[in-house]
């Protein structure tokens, strides 16, 4: 069997990012946050008043897509909000766009902050962004846009809470080459579910936010270079 490494996202996001990982690394979910409804009247009612200055609709998870088309519905948006391109982070985010009919016109790679730079190129200011994303989502892609002289309205459309331990996966034997932490939550309720079982093993931050949680943790862990699949890939090369 192949060294695996687990990794704290959902099994259907994997295979965006298994051919980043080494040949001789296999990639595990292990999901410890699970999607649950969520939705903010509120979000939807100013945003509603600014329809017509919107410009683009910036989505940086796959989880979005369904819930924000299924509130527009609700409040009779729907039609005016697919009208507008879609930029996405990665390929399973604009498949969830795509599978709910929203037109994808730009898909990144590199995360909210690079998505956010490639937005303030294609559209001109002054123009607004709407952002569905989760309850708690990283502030990247707004303070970017923001600075960048865009309006954003952020969405939130759906919530991550800590899955049962009846809810996750079976780990594979013996204990992973590396664990990779996804969000300041993820390895919150990550080090709950595990109770300091892999505390031995190297441990990788997504990013700045989810280093903060790992050293309040206690837990010697190293950030990755990029918040994306690049630096994945070159994260592991380094400490496997």
């Amino acid at each position: 069997m192949k060294g695996w490494v687990l990794i704290t996202r959902e099994a259907q996001e994997l295979p965006e990012l298994q051919p980043w990982v080494p040949e001789e690394l296999e990639l595990v979910a292990f999901p410890v946050l699970r999607q649950v409804p969520w939705e903010e009247p509120a979000a939807w009612e100013r945003l509603a008043r600014h329809l017509a200055e919107l410009a683009v609709i910036a989505c940086t998870s796959r989880h979005a897509p369904r819930p924000f088309l299924a509130q527009a519905q609700r409040r009779g948006l729907d039609a005016a909000l697919t009208q507008l391109p879609v930029a996405a982070v990665g390929e399973a985010t604009a498949a969830a766009c795509r599978e709910v009919g929203l037109s994808v016109a730009l898909v990144g790679s590199q995360g909210g902050a690079a998505l956010a730079e490639t937005i303030s190129q294609r559209f001109t200011v002054p123009s607004a962004v709407v952002f569905p994303c989760g309850r708690e989502h990283r502030e990247e892609l707004v303070s970017r846009l923001h600075a960048a002289g865009f309006e954003v309205f952020p969405l939130p459309v759906y919530a991550m809470e800590p899955a049962n331990p009846s809810q996750l996966p079976p780990l594979p034997p013996g204990s992973p080459r590396a664990v990779v932490l996804t969000s300041p939550r993820a390895a919150s309720h990550y080090w709950q579910l595990t109770q300091g079982q892999f505390s031995a093993v190297p441990h990788l931050a997504w990013g700045a936010t989810t280093a903060q949680e790992l050293q309040k943790l206690g837990l010697a862990f190293e950030v990755l270079p990029q918040p994306n699949p690049k630096g994945l890939k070159e994260a592991l090369c380094r400490i496997l």
